[in-house]
């Protein structure tokens, strides 16, 4: 069979069965689905530790998360929950890292695409969980793609979600990434940068409730 005639590979799918929690939130209970209409075996990938979440979270607030003294972004201290989390930002990176492997050409037979089956991410900030999401798996992916390969220089998310990605903002902030990692979410998506209060509980919104809203890609981007 020729290359121009040879069918595209089916795009890597990233999924573990312990992601899969039982708690009655659709976005959780739907992966399953997902995966079983995907029409291919997903690629299994380790667990995070604590170590891998400290690189965009407070480690004290990921000891507390894991120690159950602070409640997870599913507003519960459930063990089994959490143990899940371990698998979602890690499906995430593990995606990321294969995309990355095959534009550097790093194994044969890799795909420029993959999907990670997970969700659960933008709501998380540095101190804080809410909205069903406990750790920031997009700053987290970010980081360790700007550590492992130092020529990315930059990168870029773009948030599609209906809300506003409150957390990813409030890591990039705190962390002060901003000449690296560019958030673009909605509501604000394309619009000027400015910086707003929004009332709430500091568990929504940030440490004190300010929260910097996602800027205007800069031109050299």
């Amino acid at each position: 069979m020729s290359p121009s005639t040879r069918p595209a590979p089916l795009t890597p799918v990233f999924y573990h069965p312990a992601q899969h929690a039982s708690h009655d939130f659709i976005s959780i209970q739907k992966i399953p689905a997902f995966i079983a209409q995907s029409g291919r075996d997903p690629i299994g990938f380790e667990p995070f530790t604590d170590d891998d979440f400290a690189v965009a979270h407070d480690p004290e607030f990921v000891a507390n998360v894991f120690g159950l003294r602070t409640r997870n972004g599913f507003g519960t201290t459930d063990e089994n929950l959490n143990h899940a989390l371990r698998y979602s930002s890690a499906s995430l990176w593990a995606a990321v890292s294969h995309v990355l492997e095959a534009n550097r050409g790093g194994y044969q037979g890799a795909s420029g695409i993959a999907c990670s089956a997970t969700q659960g991410f933008h709501h998380s900030g540095y101190t804080f969980a809410g909205g069903y999401c406990t750790f920031n798996g997009l700053i987290i992916a970010a980081r360790k793609a700007l550590a492992g390969y130092p020529d990315l220089g930059r990168v870029l998310i773009i948030d599609g979600d209906g809300h506003y990605g409150n957390g990813t903002d409030d890591i990039i902030q705190y962390l002060k990434l901003r000449d690296t990692i560019i958030n673009v979410t909605r509501p604000e998506m394309g619009r000027v940068e400015t910086v707003g209060h929004i009332r709430g509980s500091a568990r929504r919104t940030g440490r004190d409730g300010r929260v910097t809203l996602s800027r205007r890609m800069p031109p050299d981007w």
